[in-house]
């Protein structure tokens, strides 16, 4: 492989690594599950909606007005 090369996978895999680090990073309690969907997205980045005094988090914009129209729907007791 010619040095360049090297140098340009070097620097792709450090990069993949240090992003796989910091999303291990977030704690467990920044992690909510889209009721819609069932993605697990973090409080920070998500999408919200409160009902009956409660915060749901969605990771689409779909998927919180989906919430909205029948909220019932999606929620679990």
């Amino acid at each position: 492989m010619k040095t360049l090369q090297k140098i340009t996978l070097l620097i792709v895999l450090v990069a993949l690594i240090s992003s796989c680090a910091s999303l291990k990073g977030n704690s467990a309690s920044d992690n909510k599950i889209d009721p819609v969907c069932g993605m697990k997205v973090d409080k920070s980045d998500a999408f919200h909606y409160k009902y009956e005094g409660k915060t749901y988090y969605f990771d689409k914009y779909e998927c919180k007005e989906t919430f909205k129209m029948n909220p019932k729907k999606f929620i679990v007791k």
